[in-house]
Protein backbone atom coordinates (compact mmCIF):
# COMPACT_ATOMS: atom_id res chain seq x y z
CA UNK A 1 0.00 0.00 0.00
CA UNK A 2 1.81 3.21 -1.00
CA UNK A 3 1.89 6.22 1.53
CA UNK A 4 -0.45 8.40 -0.27
CA UNK A 5 -3.36 5.84 -0.06
CA UNK A 6 -2.93 5.06 3.74
CA UNK A 7 -2.95 8.94 4.18
CA UNK A 8 -6.50 9.48 2.72
CA UNK A 9 -8.24 6.58 5.22
CA UNK A 10 -10.41 7.95 7.47
CA UNK A 11 -9.47 8.23 11.63
CA UNK A 12 -10.51 5.04 12.62
CA UNK A 13 -8.78 2.88 10.13
CA UNK A 14 -5.50 3.72 11.32
CA UNK A 15 -3.98 1.45 13.31
CA UNK A 16 -3.31 2.50 16.95
CA UNK A 17 0.01 2.73 18.38
CA UNK A 18 1.64 3.68 21.45
CA UNK A 19 3.41 6.88 21.21
CA UNK A 20 6.97 5.79 23.04
CA UNK A 21 7.46 2.51 20.58
CA UNK A 22 5.45 2.13 17.60
CA UNK A 23 5.96 -1.88 17.38
CA UNK A 24 4.32 -2.03 21.12
CA UNK A 25 0.74 -3.61 21.82
CA UNK A 26 -1.91 -0.47 22.73
CA UNK A 27 -2.12 0.38 26.44
CA UNK A 28 -5.45 1.43 28.10
CA UNK A 29 -4.51 4.80 28.05
CA UNK A 30 -4.18 4.86 24.13
CA UNK A 31 -7.92 5.40 22.86
CA UNK A 32 -9.60 3.19 20.32
CA UNK A 33 -13.41 2.29 19.52
CA UNK A 34 -14.86 -1.10 18.80
CA UNK A 35 -17.94 -2.94 18.90
CA UNK A 36 -18.85 -4.25 22.50
CA UNK A 37 -19.99 -8.00 22.27
CA UNK A 38 -21.12 -10.35 22.10
CA UNK A 39 -23.36 -9.33 18.98
CA UNK A 40 -26.49 -11.34 17.96
CA UNK A 41 -25.30 -13.59 14.91
CA UNK A 42 -28.77 -14.14 14.12
CA UNK A 43 -29.65 -10.09 14.32
CA UNK A 44 -26.36 -9.53 11.89
CA UNK A 45 -27.57 -12.50 9.57
CA UNK A 46 -30.85 -11.15 9.09
CA UNK A 47 -29.24 -7.79 8.69
CA UNK A 48 -26.73 -8.74 6.25
CA UNK A 49 -29.44 -10.64 4.26
CA UNK A 50 -30.68 -6.75 3.84
CA UNK A 51 -30.39 -4.13 0.95
CA UNK A 52 -28.04 -1.17 0.40
CA UNK A 53 -26.44 -0.25 3.94
CA UNK A 54 -28.48 -2.03 6.22
CA UNK A 55 -25.64 -3.88 7.47
CA UNK A 56 -23.36 -1.02 7.89
CA UNK A 57 -26.30 0.89 9.83
CA UNK A 58 -26.89 -2.58 12.14
CA UNK A 59 -22.99 -2.49 13.22
CA UNK A 60 -23.39 1.45 14.09
CA UNK A 61 -26.46 1.00 15.80
CA UNK A 62 -24.68 -2.18 18.15
CA UNK A 63 -21.73 0.30 18.45
CA UNK A 64 -24.05 2.76 19.79
CA UNK A 65 -25.63 0.56 21.93
CA UNK A 66 -22.54 -0.93 23.58
CA UNK A 67 -21.45 3.07 24.23
CA UNK A 68 -24.67 4.02 25.79
CA UNK A 69 -25.06 0.61 27.36
CA UNK A 70 -28.91 1.15 26.48
CA UNK A 71 -31.36 -0.98 24.26
CA UNK A 72 -32.71 2.48 22.98
CA UNK A 73 -30.15 4.55 21.19
CA UNK A 74 -30.11 8.14 19.41
CA UNK A 75 -28.82 6.97 15.72
CA UNK A 76 -27.34 10.48 15.55
CA UNK A 77 -25.84 11.02 11.36
CA UNK A 78 -22.18 12.29 12.26
CA UNK A 79 -21.65 9.07 13.38
CA UNK A 80 -23.45 6.94 10.55
CA UNK A 81 -21.11 8.96 8.52
CA UNK A 82 -18.11 7.83 9.91
CA UNK A 83 -19.54 4.73 9.23
CA UNK A 84 -19.65 5.77 5.59
CA UNK A 85 -23.10 6.08 5.36
CA UNK A 86 -25.08 8.79 3.99
CA UNK A 87 -28.40 10.80 5.15
CA UNK A 88 -30.45 9.13 2.79
CA UNK A 89 -29.32 5.90 2.47
CA UNK A 90 -29.45 6.03 6.53
CA UNK A 91 -33.31 6.89 5.94
CA UNK A 92 -33.31 3.82 3.78
CA UNK A 93 -31.62 1.57 5.92
CA UNK A 94 -33.56 2.27 8.87
CA UNK A 95 -36.30 1.62 7.33
CA UNK A 96 -35.18 -1.52 5.53
CA UNK A 97 -34.31 -2.90 9.27
CA UNK A 98 -37.46 -1.31 10.64
CA UNK A 99 -39.90 -3.59 8.15
CA UNK A 100 -37.56 -6.73 9.14
CA UNK A 101 -38.35 -6.59 12.54
CA UNK A 102 -35.11 -6.08 13.95
CA UNK A 103 -35.78 -2.32 15.27
CA UNK A 104 -38.42 -0.03 16.06
CA UNK A 105 -37.57 3.91 15.13
CA UNK A 106 -38.96 6.74 16.78
CA UNK A 107 -38.97 9.65 14.46
CA UNK A 108 -39.48 13.37 15.07
CA UNK A 109 -39.35 16.55 13.04
CA UNK A 110 -35.91 17.67 13.14
CA UNK A 111 -34.32 15.61 15.33
CA UNK A 112 -31.89 11.93 14.88
CA UNK A 113 -34.61 8.85 15.43
CA UNK A 114 -34.46 7.14 18.55
CA UNK A 115 -33.78 3.25 17.35
CA UNK A 116 -34.81 0.11 19.69
CA UNK A 117 -33.05 -3.03 18.88
CA UNK A 118 -35.14 -5.80 18.66
CA UNK A 119 -34.32 -9.71 19.44
CA UNK A 120 -34.82 -12.31 16.31
CA UNK A 121 -37.06 -14.75 17.99
CA UNK A 122 -36.24 -18.34 16.76
CA UNK A 123 -40.33 -18.19 15.13
CA UNK A 124 -39.39 -15.44 13.59
CA UNK A 125 -38.50 -16.33 9.40
CA UNK A 126 -35.21 -14.12 9.65
CA UNK A 127 -33.98 -16.77 12.79
CA UNK A 128 -31.35 -18.69 10.81
CA UNK A 129 -31.79 -22.67 11.98
CA UNK A 130 -28.28 -23.94 12.65
CA UNK A 131 -29.82 -28.09 13.46
CA UNK A 132 -31.81 -28.57 10.09
CA UNK A 133 -33.49 -31.95 10.53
Amino acid sequence: MNRTMKNNWPQIFMPVQNKTDPGSVPSRSVPYRFIKGPLPLDWMAACGRLPGRALHVGLCLWYLHGLRKEVSVVCSYRVLAEFGVKRHAAYRALKALEQAGLISVIRGPGKSPRVTLLQVRPDSHLYVNRNPV
